[in-house]
């Protein structure tokens, strides 16, 4: 009778602890995996851009895969912070100055939750 209910107990303690583990494995993340994360845009990014030229630039985002969209207006020699809606893996950005010239960044990865920074050099 005894081995009985030592048994029962360590049927007792299985089943509590498959049913803990059933219940974590089966719970869900609100945020996914990085290689399983969703290939439309759900997120944000934060881009900081720090405007060393005296001149002002409308600045543009171009995601693989999209059409280019602009950012904001970087005034000169200040340093601003935009939020984007995340599109891609990869963004080019392109700072259009005021002034007529267009100068364009090199590509970057990036991923949904990343805080950016760009420098503008000034241009003289």
């Amino acid at each position: 009778m005894k081995r009985f209910i030592v048994s029962s107990n360590r049927v007792v303690f299985g089943v509590v602890l498959l049913s803990a583990s059933l219940l974590l494995g089966c719970s869900r993340s609100s945020r996914p995996a990085p290689m399983f994360r969703a290939a439309s845009g759900s997120g944000s990014v934060m881009v900081t851009i720090q405007n060393n030229d005296f001149k002002d630039a409308t600045i543009y985002a171009n995601w693989a895969g999209t059409t280019r969209r602009r950012v904001g207006l970087s005034v000169g020699k200040t340093t601003q912070t935009f939020d984007l809606e995340w599109k891609s893996e990869i963004v080019q950005f392109e700072a259009d100055f005021i002034a007529g010239r267009t100068f364009t960044f090199d590509p970057i990865n990036v991923w949904e939750g990343d805080h950016l920074e760009l420098i503008i050099m000034n241009q003289g």
